[in-house]
């Protein structure tokens, strides 16, 4: 069984990466970025991006929404993307999950590869700990918010409090 190992990118590397993929997208200040217009407008700039609302049974019953990086196609559980749409926090996370694994292995081209399962890979080698920072720094931009309170990220970014507490503790750092 394998997993999948990328390109070491730090948390500063991704912020890095987000500060200049909002300032391309214009949001660089704004505290509450709309993940589902955002997939349109995406789909209209880019040729090889795009994405798909599923069935729910679709995807594995754990697994809320996948990137293909060789098609750059998003497919998202459909509960998931009515929720996002309806501003539920932990659907929106998982739609910037997925949006942080287009832009830093297709759009970026970040290298990936198979890893063998019985090695640990490192945080900062990890595909998934890559777009859950990401989608951290998308959804709760540095450079908007930096000084809010958890309180503060839950209701102006619309994510949930446990995303919140994370990225608080991650600003203070």
């Amino acid at each position: 069984m394998h997993s999948y190992t990328a390109e070491p990118l730090s948390r500063f590397d991704i912020r890095k990466i987000v500060k200049a993929f909002r300032e391309l997208l214009g949001v660089k200040y704004e505290s509450y970025i709309d993940v589902v217009t955002l997939l349109d407008i995406l789909g209209k700039k880019l040729k090889n991006f795009s994405y798909e609302v599923v069935a729910n049974n679709t995807l594995p019953k754990k697994v809320f929404a996948t990137t293909d990086v060789q098609t750059g196609k998003i497919k998202i559980k459909e509960h998931i993307f009515n929720k996002a749409c309806d501003g539920n926090g932990f659907a929106r996370y998982c739609i910037a999950h997925e949006i942080g694994h287009y832009i830093l292995l297709v759009l970026c081209g970040f290298g990936l590869a198979k890893a063998d399962n019985s090695i640990k890979i490192p945080k900062f080698r990890d595909p998934e700990w890559q777009a859950e920072c990401f989608a951290g720094e998308f959804l709760m931009g540095y450079d908007a918010v930096k000084n809010y309170s958890v309180n503060e990220l839950v209701t102006k970014c619309c994510v949930t409090k446990k995303a919140a507490i994370y990225q608080y503790n991650m600003f203070r750092k």
